[in-house]
């Protein structure tokens, strides 16, 4: 099974993080260590991140909450993903991405892209709708409209739309809140080619195992399983052991 960069995984797909799942819970150890593994990247080597296991969506069977990504679906080819493993890993990418792209000056860009194609890669889609109205089909978030899902597109992609207070915060968009601060300071005073170096680290050099799973698997039952049994999806590196943990049920 080959590895796949973030520029690669990112191909017209859409990550969702099912309901199942716990929220955001990285602190300042596991932001330290990815930081770290970052700065250390040094040549033309490549770093193993670990394993991303994906869940296409049902196209014909889609909750009424992904309404507002069909235009994405249907007509620019775009597969809905269920993120299954790899989610903490995932949205640390992104709030760093995120993070790079407004530090990019507007109308600048770093490596032959432009902040607003950079933007549409990574962040998200906008288009008008028929009846003109502008609309944002966003790449990465959670499947319902929870905190999490509303801190993101307020407070991280700076959604103007979307109102968040702070009687909305739990311990999950506090952990998002903390690292956004973190990436800033990181960030703080950096110059552009050092932003555009970290850029092609983190989309490029940084490699993932991406295991697709069958659409008739119950990954709600896999993915509670294994957590009961102390078990870390991230460990089963094949499909090999992904085979024989479904041979548990």
């Amino acid at each position: 099974m080959s590895t796949q960069s973030i520029s690669t995984i990112f191909n017209q797909k859409l990550f969702r993080i099912p309901d199942y799942q716990r929220g955001y819970s990285w602190g300042v150890e596991q932001l330290e260590d990815f930081w770290i593994d970052l700065d250390n990247l040094s040549g033309t080597r490549n770093h193993y991140t670990g394993v991303l296991t994906l869940q296409k969506a049902n196209t014909a069977t889609l909750p009424q909450q992904w309404n507002q990504y069909q235009f994405l679906i249907q007509y620019n080819n775009f597969i809905p993903c269920y993120v299954v493993d790899g989610q903490q890993r995932l949205t640390t990418i992104i709030i760093l991405l995120q993070q790079i792209i407004n530090a990019i000056p507007n109308g600048g860009g770093i490596l032959g892209n432009t902040k607003t194609e950079l933007t549409t890669k990574y962040i998200k889609r906008e288009y008008a709708n028929i009846d003109n109205v502008n609309q944002e089909s966003y790449i990465f978030g959670y499947e319902v409209d929870d905190p999490s899902d509303k801190y993101l597109k307020a407070e991280l992609f700076g959604d103007t739309k979307i109102s968040f207070s702070d009687d909305e915060m739990s311990v999950y968009t506090r952990n998002l809140e903390f690292a956004i601060k973190f990436f800033n300071k990181k960030l703080k005073g950096i110059t552009m080619e050092k932003l555009g170096e970290l850029f092609h680290k983190l989309t490029s050099r940084l490699q993932f195992t991406v295991y697709e799973m069958e659409n008739g698997l119950d990954t709600h039952m896999i993915f509670e399983t294994t957590n009961n049994r102390g078990k870390s999806l991230s460990k089963f590196n094949t499909m090999d052991s992904f085979r024989q943990l479904f041979c548990l049920f």
